[in-house]
């Protein structure tokens, strides 16, 4: 469905979040809607409403009040979480979660820091989003992301996925820069309870305890394709760690040991900060060594 207006097709905006297990060992999770600014406002005059103005934290939100003595606390504030989640249903935005099994990355990548957990996530769900909006017929997005997780790393690798060709060829117009923001935003919130639901669901896949879907995911999904999930697990990474050589020799032209010797050269250390900075040098090299071909 394309959405024009005047002839012209529509500015949407991006929220997202991210959510973790109690542990922070087992699943992780980042979740982004995109929508109008009408159809973001509309949902949140419903939000508000239904959580009389409080600020929403969904991980807190269902267990602040489970070991209350009154146990209307906690049915009160879950009937709550279910209206939010049908309202999210019911809201026309479109969105896609994406969570990553982290025990399954740490066998498959040991040596690549934590931290590439939530860029990887970040990067398949901006992936999916831009693509989902390509589908809808946006044709600006503006990106605003929970400043938690690190707006340095996350504004660089920002910058660098925005340049990649295959989105330039999208038609889709991004900002210069992704915005942070803060829970307080109910913006923010929507996308705190997508984030918690798509981290949930692959927690009752693999964590301790298996539980069937949660009705809250159930509403969401139930939504003709417009929110999607996915869910990045142990085949997925052995799968990735088969073909990373070979994808860096048709991407780059190069293998592991160019990055094991451009590391050494820099005096850098092996982190995501550092595989960013390679890729993106290897990027810029190849279009001088193109450029001074085509000079000659």
């Amino acid at each position: 469905m394309m959405i024009l207006v005047e002839g012209r097709y529509l500015m949407a905006s991006v929220f997202g979040d991210e959510s973790a297990d109690e542990t922070t060992q087992r699943v992780f999770a980042v979740a982004g809607l995109v929508g109008t600014d009408e159809q973001w406002d509309a949902l949140i005059d419903k939000w508000l409403a239904a959580t009389g103005g409080r600020e929403f934290h969904a991980a807190e939100w269902e267990s602040e009040f489970a070991t209350d003595p009154d146990p209307e606390k906690h049915k009160a504030n879950l009937r709550v979480y279910a209206q939010l989640s049908q309202l999210i249903a019911a809201s026309g935005l479109c969105g896609w979660g994406v969570a990553l099994d982290l025990a399954a990355y740490r066998d498959a990548f040991p040596h690549i820091d934590r931290e590439f957990a939530y860029h990887k996530c970040f990067m398949e769900t901006v992936d999916r989003l831009v693509r989902k909006a390509e589908e809808v017929g946006f044709s600006d997005l503006r990106f605003t992301f929970d400043h938690r997780q690190g707006e340095t790393n996350t504004g660089i690798l920002y910058e660098w996925i925005m340049a990649l060709p295959e989105w330039n060829e999208s038609g889709i117009l991004f900002d210069q820069e992704v915005s942070f923001t803060s829970r307080k935003n109910p913006r923010i919130q929507v996308a705190d309870l997508v984030a918690r639901e798509t981290m949930k669901h692959l927690d009752n896949m693999i964590g301790p305890k298996k539980r069937p879907i949660r009705k809250s995911l159930e509403a969401l999904a139930t939504t003709n394709k417009r929110l999607q999930f996915d869910f990045l697990m142990r085949s997925y990474f052995e799968d990735m760690k088969g073909k990373l050589p070979e994808a860096g020799r048709q991407l780059w032209g190069v293998g592991e040991t160019a990055y094991v010797d451009w590391l050494r050269k820099n005096n850098m250390q092996d982190n995501f900060n550092s595989r960013l900075r390679f890729g993106m040098w290897l990027d810029a090299d190849i279009l001088r060594r193109r450029s001074a071909d085509s000079n000659k």
